[in-house]
């Protein structure tokens, strides 16, 4: 279960007391002798309240600061709730300059023969682990936790990093019955918010009067400062739920998002990023500029790579497949180089940014006309509006007069037309200089095939046969993924669990090491599961192990896009021989169900002859992204699909 990260905004629950003392420390009897979150008993645990006060401060060091204020008040349920009581604060750290957190307090309370009992956290329980090179996690576990226990804990975030108070979370994996937030910036503050998709809050804006007071670099600051103000209150919160197909759910989880454009304070005025130019400028700049300009280092080893190379896929291909295997990466993210292109090519290792940033300096170098394209990969997140930390990878576009080719070479089993997975996300802001740029779609429009053969005899009771299937383009990515270093045994046992009704007696495995080829799968099995005798008459599951059981789209409503990511055909055929002397009783039907302006298509078809049957189910869908307001239409079109494979081939023997 997921522990809760409070870079982000906790949230709280099911309300169930009129005048409930929301203070730290004022915790009650009457929370205390809860028994099960009201709004849903299933739950382990549930967020009573949640407090976050955001504000901007002055400090010696670093100036003006972004101040934190947390608190929560959770409720524990059942055991598997304790999870939820172990906290995660990330903190940013870049060389000398670094978030803290200071003012920690953590309390649980339990009820003992009527009367509550406090347990402190011990001070010596909390400690830093290196989640990344740029961040370090401070992580507790709140002591003494039993089903029943409240939990409550505050602490104060200070950043130096005033540009991005990140997100305030207003939804969790459990639910929440009251959040407040209070969001403050200086008049001179230019500040931009953004409402994630879905999120139905109260807000309300205005503006209010405070004092700043400290020192920036020795220099005494008061001010009366008129601030605008964001205050955030959210009630009965539902959970947010994994639903499948949907990239990274944190994209869909209600929140609010603000970005300082630009501070105007006395004489100094000072913009940030604030157009995707403004972005693109900034990270040829910072982080390529440099890097593009090295040149020859690579000189002998280029020489030797096109020796005999004439068409420019063939060029592509060797510089691409070489860049994959030269060097290799250590997945940091970001786009900003960290040792430098040369020093990356000469060890052979070196972040994300150097390993493509070598790829494109190796192209140009041939006569391939390369650049840097700045991505968000599925994990960080949609780029909702521009900004620097919008993207935190780069890769290689190629334009050529078939269209833009993307490249990314951090990934073995990338290919010249197929990014990794985690690159398909929406958009990029491909960089050709200082002054040019423009964004380029990153989901692909060539089709994925994914073909099943399966041939079978059935001798009135069990089946005995071969399937073949055959996978190219994403499929064959995302199979090779799963299999290409696993050892003949440990294949075999994952096929056998992908099909647990069979009784697999051979299998073989091909081009899991080829990017380029047909990736392929073919085994023999035998079986006695899809077919059953009732009053005299033997009913057979036409698609065997190919059937789809149940619809994968199960919530009647959904609120964020349904993401299949890259156009796809998946065509079964299936083709049975029924025993001599087996007389059909009937078939089924052949259909076409059609979804959207043939976005989705599917067709189901029968052929028999004599005692040959053929079933041919083909599925295709032809975009990567399916709206919200499309789903209802979506999960009808699955329900038909699924109905129809249900449908039985009778005989009578």
């Amino acid at each position: 279960m997921k522990k809760i990260l409070l870079l982000i905004l906790l949230l709280p629950v099911w309300q169930w007391m009129q005048g409930q003392n929301y203070k730290f420390g004022k915790v009650s009897v009457a929370e205390l002798k809860e028994k099960s979150c009201p709004g849903d008993p299933s739950v382990p645990a549930a967020v009573l309240y949640s407090d976050a006060n955001v504000y901007i401060d002055v400090s010696s060091k670093y100036g003006f600061v972004l101040k934190k204020e947390y608190f929560v008040r959770l409720k524990i349920y059942k055991k598997e709730g304790f999870d939820y009581a172990t906290v995660e604060i990330p903190l940013y750290w870049h060389n000398a300059t670094r978030e803290s957190v200071d003012g920690l307090k953590a309390v649980t309370y339990n009820l003992v023969s009527g009367k509550i009992q406090k347990t402190k956290l011990d001070n010596a329980k909390v400690y830093y682990e290196k989640t990344s090179d740029y961040i370090k996690t401070k992580k507790f576990t709140l002591p003494n936790l039993k089903p029943g226990s409240v939990v409550e804990w505050k602490y104060t975030l200070t950043s130096p990093f005033i540009r991005f108070s990140g997100e305030v979370d207003l939804q969790y994996d459990i639910p929440a019955n009251k959040i407040h937030a209070l969001i403050s910036y200086p008049e001179w503050f230019r500040v931009r918010y953004f409402l994630k998709r879905g999120t139905d809050v109260n807000l309300k804006q205005y503006t209010s009067r405070r004092k700043l007071s400290g020192y920036i670099q020795n220099v005494r600051v008061i001010e009366d400062v008129n601030e605008n103000v964001y205050e955030i209150t959210a009630t009965d919160v539902p959970a947010l739920h994994e639903e499948p197909y949907a990239g990274n759910m944190e994209n869909f989880r209600y929140g609010i998002k603000f970005e300082v454009a630009g501070i105007e304070y006395k004489n100094n005025v000072k913009y940030f990023s604030v157009t995707w130019d403004d972005v693109a400028k900034y990270a040829y700049t910072r982080a390529f500029r440099d890097e593009l300009n090295r040149k020859m280092y690579f000189k002998k080893d280029l020489d030797q790579l096109l020796i005999g190379t004439k068409t420019l896929e063939d060029k592509l291909k060797k510089i691409f497949e070489f860049a994959k295997h030269k060097i290799k990466s250590n997945g940091r993210d970001g786009f900003f180089p960290d040792k430098g292109v040369v020093t990356a090519y000469a060890k052979g290792a070196g972040d994300p940014s150097e390993v493509n940033l070598n790829l494109i300096n190796m192209l140009n170098a041939a006569g391939i006309k390369a650049y840097p394209v700045l991505v968000s990969t599925i994990d960080n997140g949609i780029p909702l509006f521009p900004s620097t930390q919008a993207f935190n990878h780069v890769i290689a576009g190629v334009p050529t007069n078939q269209g833009l080719i993307l490249l990314d070479a951090t990934d073995p089993y990338a290919s010249l037309h197929v990014l990794p997975t985690k690159d398909l996300n929406f958009f990029g802001l491909l960089v050709e200089n200082i002054d040019k740029s423009m964004k380029v779609d990153l989901f692909p429009k060539t089709d994925s095939k994914d073909l099943y053969d399966v041939n079978v005899s059935f001798d009135g009771t069990d089946f005995s046969g071969v399937s073949i299937r055959k996978m190219d383009n994403y499929f064959a990515y995302k199979y090779r993924k799963k299999l290409a270093q696993k050892h003949t045994e440990e294949r075999s046992k994952w096929l056998q669990n992908q099909y647990p009704d069979l009784d697999i007696l051979k299998s073989r495995f091909n081009g899991l090491r080829k990017p380029y080829a047909i990736a392929s799968e073919m085994f023999q099995f035998e079986t006695d599961a899809y077919a059953e005798e009732i009053g005299g008459k033997t009913y057979i599951s036409p698609l065997l192990h190919l059937r789809m059981k149940k619809n994968p789209f199960a919530s009647p409503e959904r609120k964020f896009p349904v993401f299949f990511n890259f156009p796809r055909s998946i065509i079964k055929t299936v083709n049975i021989t029924l025993p001599q002397g087996a007389k059909v009783v009937s078939v089924p039907g052949d259909v076409k169900f059609v979804f959207g302006d043939n976005t989705g298509i599917y067709q189901y078809k029968v052929i028999q002859n004599g005692n040959k049957i053929q079933i041919q189910s083909i599925y295709q869908m032809s975009v990567p992204v399916v709206p919200a307001k499309d789903y209802k239409e979506l999960r009808e079109f699955f329900d038909k699909i699924v109905k129809k494979q249900a449908e039985k081939i009778v005989i009578q023997q």
